[in-house]
């Protein structure tokens, strides 16, 4: 049975199959992720890289990691004066401006990490004019301008911190018209825009300082639509838009007028929702507008169509709220979308390049749609699509999409409604493969499928009813790869079907009767993917198979017997992807096979489906997303889901490359389409920066205010831990990080993805570290970022212990020095007195070494050994020694001698 769409549902289909088929992947954050409130009201990205989103509940700066949250903290003057946020802005000094609904204007210095405030005082004419701020904007002389919410417009001028109030005067016509302020922009001529909620738009004559003011005038269609607007936008093209409360306005600044835009309820291509809280344009110049009920829209302005994104329960990868509250994109493209209660949403630009589609993901029968087996493109670029619940054909020109399933009651329609195998033949029949239902064609004149089905009793019936492959030669005929079927050839003049089926006794027949794959080279040789069989090669004119196997000994043998695809390319080459041995690449000159594996860079073994570019590059779809190689550099760079995909895994039989060179594959959340060369590298070089350093001393302390180029002092005792980023937010767990610090390496330390090192008791001494960073494409920022460390010592390192420890050891020599010198003298002088009483005492030369060896305290006999003399002799010199000196006994003899000593002291 054949289920055409009805004219009715049409558009419905065209809008969720054809011209919205892009399908966009919101990730959202949340408190989960550190995010300080689910509600995000204004957004900047500052010159340094980080992003600052204000939310109700605080300021927070991302790093592509992780959030730092800054608060109102009681009793800290110097904290948020209030934490709900409606605007920011960074000037020309990298301060940040906060505007805080209740608690006025607050000016962040990075560096110390404080708040200064600007409040309404009453007194002061002089001050801000209301604490509830709305809007925020810099202008080109470096001026302040502040919307406020009953205040009106304030200029600040930071230089000398003085407020000038611009408000709504009943009595002046070229005052403001309001005085609540909703969004300030302004153009590329100098001239200032300010929104109203309720007086419509102004323009500011800064020198006369007068308003021009334009309002809706319910007579005139060509008017402001709404008086009240929320936000301002001009496009790279100098168009000025308005979003109010009543739709989307263009104003023409030529000749005054507006052009609008509104929700029409028949119309699914129109506005969402009439109104129209943020506007954005993006790099690629495609216009988003986020509304209150209505979720996000883009406008298409070649066709003058809004494409919706509105929230859906169901599905987690759509935008988490239809209530939009901020729009911004970053240096590197991604959109940031915050929403009302809901958190923040990102999008990344690089990814839409994948097209999904998700076929009728709404229908009950909705996971038989999504899971895509074959893909195929006819001569009319109609897209035929198999999937496990019928065929579908989707015309994008036209938006026709009709839908092909089994019915018992209609011996005409699709077998089976497992498809597996699609192809257009030269007649321009179509060719449908199916799981149990044999295979099919199907007449586009008469809308009715024919059948061949397998009978056990007819030998020249289709060999299997599983039909895995269908392929069609050069000479237009059709070869059919079945599931224990073996191969079979189509004999359309006597339409039976020829069987190339596995005969063990015959070493020249088919390898095996599951064929995955069939092939056709240049020379007109047939190449067979079996399963468990490996690769035959058959000669269709000599009707024999050779085989080639996988040997675990060989190791230029395949690399698994499983084959999913065999692909050629220009040179003749074949590569051969297996369900389980990665790529093998086949020169059949030299019948030798070279291996790739996840080991040389596939995110996979399991290959489904290969297909070239234009530039030589091998596609592939794995079970682990869809990798590209190279073969003259031989690298891989590999896609998964984060980057677009419908899911990471594939499917078998599910590839296609159209004329035009786009290339399609299928899996089992749909199919993704795109045009290699659109695939490119993400090119953004991403800011290196420190974002937190903490030491490990006796106390933990985190060091907060530190910027590149600054200098760290820490003691030899300390341990310091370093946390850096790479801001490139697209996907932050890609970005890879290496670090050298120098004065210890000579080379650079690859980290992977690691964000953070640490370093423990180092030597004293002074070091760069340097760390240096890649965005999610591995594309290095060699500049990085550098911080000096210098590491004290302990202090009897220290030069100033040192020269101490000097000092004291040559005051230690000199007194040394002094004490012997007296000694000497003393010395001396002892021995001149001691010599000349001697000699008065006619003392021998013998007797005064016979009195030296008494006051070392020797007896008569160790005298007697000393002096080499007998003992009578020693007793007569002692005799003689006392007789001389007038003494009795030694203890006299010593006393005698240390008083001479003393004497000469």
């Amino acid at each position: 049975m054949i289920k055409k769409t009805s004219l009715i549902f049409l558009v419905l289909v065209i809008h969720c199959i054809n011209l919205n088929a892009v399908r966009i992947r919101f990730k959202l954050i949340t408190s989960n992720q550190g995010l300080s409130d689910s509600s995000i009201n204004c957004m900047i990205q500052d010159r340094q890289g980080y992003l600052w989103f204000g939310s109700f509940d605080g300021l927070n700066r991302f790093d592509g990691y992780n959030f730092t949250t800054f608060r109102k903290v009681l009793g800290e003057p110097n904290s948020l004066r209030h934490n709900a946020i409606f605007a920011l802005c960074e000037d020309r000094k990298g301060h940040i401006w906060v505007g805080t609904w209740g608690g006025g204007l607050s000016r962040f210095d990075k560096i110390t990490e404080q708040f200064t405030h600007f409040q309404n005082q009453p007194e002061n004419p002089n001050s801000i004019s209301d604490n509830r701020i709305k809007a925020l904007f810099e202008d080109q002389a470096g001026m302040i301008w502040i919307g406020t919410e009953a205040g009106g417009l304030n200029r600040l001028n930071p230089d000398n911190n003085a407020f000038v109030h611009f408000r709504h005067d009943p009595s002046r016509k070229q005052s403001i018209s309001h005085d609540t302020i909703t969004a300030i922009l302004e153009d590329r001529n100098g001239e200032l825009w300010i929104a109203t909620l309720g007086g419509g738009l102004n323009r500011l004559d800064r020198q006369k300082q007068t308003f021009q003011c334009f309002k809706n005038n319910p007579g005139d269609q060509q008017s402001l639509s709404s008086n009240a607007i929320l936000c301002l936008l001009e496009d790279r093209t100098g168009i000025l838009w308005v979003g109010t409360m009543d739709g989307l306005n263009i104003f023409n600044r030529k000749n005054l007028t507006f052009q609008h835009f509104r929700n029409q309820s028949d119309n699914p291509y129109s506005l969402s929702h009439n109104q129209i809280q943020t506007l954005l344009e993006d790099d690629r110049g495609d216009l988003w507008i986020g509304t209150n009920q209505g979720g996000l829209n883009r406008l298409d302005r070649s066709k003058g169509l809004f494409f919706r994104h509105r929230n859906n329960k169901s599905n987690t990868d759509s935008i988490s709220s239809d209530r939009i509250l901020s729009l911004y994109q970053d240096q590197s493209g991604i959109l940031w979308i915050g929403a009302y209660g809901a958190g923040l949403n990102k999008i990344n630009n690089e990814k839409m390049k994948f097209k999904h589609y998700l076929l009728y993901p709404h229908t009950q029968s909705g996971s038989g749609h999504t899971f895509v087996r074959p893909i195929y493109v006819d001569r009319n670029d109609i897209i035929w699509v198999g999937t496990q619940a019928g065929l579908k054909s989707i015309n994008r020109k036209t938006g026709d999409i009709s839908h092909y399933s089994h019915s018992s009651s209609n011996p005409s329609s699709l077998s089976n409604n497992h498809v597996t195998a699609i192809c257009e033949d030269h007649e321009g029949l179509i060719w449908v493969g199916t799981w149990g239902g044999g295979l099919n064609y199907y007449h586009r004149q008469r809308e009715i499928f024919g059948h061949y089905r397998h009978h056990p009793d007819q030998p020249h019936s289709i060999g299997n009813d599983i039909i895995l492959d269908i392929f069609l030669d050069r000479k237009n005929q059709l070869w059919i790869g079945t599931d224990f079927g073996g191969l079979c050839k189509f004999d359309r003049v006597r339409n039976r079907f020829i069987r190339y089926t596995h005969d063990p006794s015959d070493p020249t027949s088919i390898s095996s009767n599951i064929v995955m794959t069939i092939l056709e080279d240049h020379t007109g040789i047939f190449w067979l993917g079996t399963y468990g069989g490996g690769l035959n090669r058959f000669d269709p004119d000599r009707g024999c198979f050779n085989h080639y196997l996988y040997h675990p000994n060989n190791p230029n043998s395949i690399s698994h017997d499983t084959i999913a695809c065999i692909h050629e390319t220009p040179d003749g080459i074949l590569w051969i992807g297996t369900i389980g041995g990665g790529l093998n690449k086949f020169n059949p000159r030299t019948k030798s096979f070279t291996r790739y594996g996840v080991r040389d860079g596939l995110p996979n073994n399991c290959i489904y489906g290969i297909l070239e570019d234009d530039e030589g590059r091998l596609w592939m779809s794995t079970n682990n997303g869809i990798s590209r190689f190279d073969p003259r550099t031989q690298i891989f760079k590999n896609f998964n889901s984060n980057d677009g995909l419908q899911s990471n895994e594939f499917n078998t039989f599910s590839y296609y490359k159209s004329h035009n060179g786009e290339m399609f594959f299928g899996g089992i959340n749909g199919l993704n389409s795109f045009f290699p060369e659109q695939i490119k590298a993400n090119d953004f070089t991403p800011p290196i920066v420190f974002t937190k350093i903490t030491k490990f001393g006796l106390e933990k302390s985190e060091i907060k205010h530190f910027f590149n180029n600054d200098i760290i002092k820490m003691t030899y005792k300390d341990s310091i831990s370093f946390e850096f980023a790479a801001l490139d937010y697209s996907n932050s767990e890609k970005n890879q990080y290496a670090y050298m610090l120098e004065g210890l390496h000579q080379d650079w330390i690859q980290l992977g993805n690691k964000h953070e090192i640490t370093f423990a008791k180092m030597t004293p001494g002074q070091y760069d570290l340097r760390v240096k960073g890649t965005n999610s494409s591995g594309k290095w920022n060699e500049e990085g970022a550098h911080l000096t460390l210098i590491i004290t010592p302990p202090f009897w390192q220290t030069w100033w212990f040192k020269a101490l420890m000097v000092m004291i050891g040559l005051i230690l020599i000199f007194r040394w020095h002094r004490i012997r010198l007296k000694k000497q003298a003393i010395k001396l002088k002892f021995e001149t007195i001691t010599e000349r009483f001697f000699i008065s005492k006619n003392i021998s030369n013998r007797e005064r070494e016979v009195i030296l060896l008494i006051l070392n305290g020797k007896t008569n006999k160790e005298i007697e050994d000393e002096l080499f003399i007998s003992l009578g002799t020693v007793k007569n010199h002692v005799y003689n020694i006392y007789q001389k000196l007038n003494v009795n006994s030694r203890v006299q003899l010593v006393n005698l001698i240390k008083n001479l000593r003393s004497n000469s002291s």
